[in-house]
């Protein structure tokens, strides 16, 4: 399936139907509020890697609409920020 992020009502319409998305589209600075914002309208939890600054900012803006909505949504998820080495580690075990 392909969507067009810049077309809200599109994007609002095929993610309504599931109950988190995980944002992983960048530019993050030019896609990450679209579609936050878009989620959010949905009322579609998620979790984003945006980590660009100003974007992450602007997506914060989108808290209390969020709330009302009860919608949750957990942003700046990077791989540096996990506490677990990566399976993919020989001898990770030890």
């Amino acid at each position: 399936m392909k969507i067009d992020i810049n077309n809200k009502e599109e994007l609002v319409k095929v993610v309504k139907d599931y109950e988190v998305v995980v944002n992983t589209v960048g530019l993050f600075y030019k896609y990450g509020y679209v579609v936050a914002s878009s989620l959010v309208e949905a009322g579609v939890k998620f979790v984003d890697i945006c980590d660009d600054y100003d974007a992450a900012e602007s997506i914060v803006g989108l808290a209390e609409k969020a709330e009302e909505r009860g919608i949750l949504g957990i942003i700046w998820v990077r791989m540096d920020s996990w506490t677990l080495k990566p399976p993919w580690k020989k001898g990770m075990w030890k």
